[in-house]
């Protein structure tokens, strides 16, 4: 019988090692690529032959500006979008994205991936300024969790559509039944929310009974998943079909 042969404990790949950094966790990998904290917030921390990249980036005249004037800038470029979860098929399968209207994709964003001085100035900002659009209560949760961690504690207002297809004008009996459990969630995954504003889209023209429907029905929707005495809602008769509408992205 021949001897059994020695395995080689070197060769077998380490585990993922953990380092400690201030309150964050840094997650590491054994082999090559990007490292995120536990927010999922990119750890752009600069290492080696990046430290002298990251020192060559200052020379930049824009990176030479004032902080709160570099601040402005970053806002005028990554502010006043309205974002919405959307399904891309791509030959490796299907992925999920939020992304603003078709026409403002080729903006914005791309300025996070300039460097990473840029990145860790700008990186919270595009939930902070801008707002996210759903259209059914039923997928609320599900597109919210497109989101990293990082990202959702900073938004601070969304846009809830009130059409015959979202859901949201239908009291439906489960939500009452779970009202504490469903506020509690919803606001766990929004700790930060402080506006809703319902976009009414209906029948043209809109009869006054509707409208009034909509706005009774809505409240008491979103009083049940979100407990809105410390919310500002507001509600808002669009003049465009939703399909219209929904067309932009």
């Amino acid at each position: 019988m021949a001897p059994n042969k020695k395995t080689n404990t070197t060769a077998r790949s380490k585990k993922p090692t953990i380092k400690q950094s201030g309150d964050s966790v840094v997650k590491r990998k054994p082999a090559r690529g990007f490292h995120r904290f536990r927010s999922g917030i990119l750890n752009v921390t600069p290492k080696g032959a990046e430290k002298e990249l990251v020192k060559r980036n200052q020379d930049s005249p824009l990176l030479q500006l004032p902080p709160e004037l570099r601040q402005k800038i970053w806002e005028e470029v990554l502010g006043g979008k309205n974002f919405r979860c959307q399904i891309f098929d791509y030959k490796i399968g299907k992925t999920e994205r939020m992304v603003p209207p078709k026409t403002e994709r080729a903006f914005g964003l791309c300025l996070l991936r300039t460097c990473r001085q840029i990145y860790s100035e700008t990186a919270l900002l595009p939930y902070k300024l801008n707002i996210i659009t759903f259209s059914h209560l039923s997928s609320f949760r599900h597109e919210l969790m497109v989101l990293q961690k990082f990202q959702r504690s900073q938004v601070v207002g969304i846009h809830l559509e009130a059409s015959r297809r979202s859901g949201i004008l239908y009291p439906h009996q489960n939500f009452a039944k779970n009202a504490a459990n469903y506020r509690k969630r919803n606001l766990a995954l929004l700790p930060v929310l402080k506006r809703i504003h319902v976009l009414v889209f209906g029948p043209d023209p809109f009869p006054v009974s509707y409208v009034d429907d909509c706005i009774k029905n809505s409240r008491y929707q979103i009083d049940i998943m979100f407990a809105t005495e410390n919310m500002e809602i507001t509600f808002e008769v669009m003049t465009i079909s939703w399909l219209d509408y929904y067309g932009k992205w």
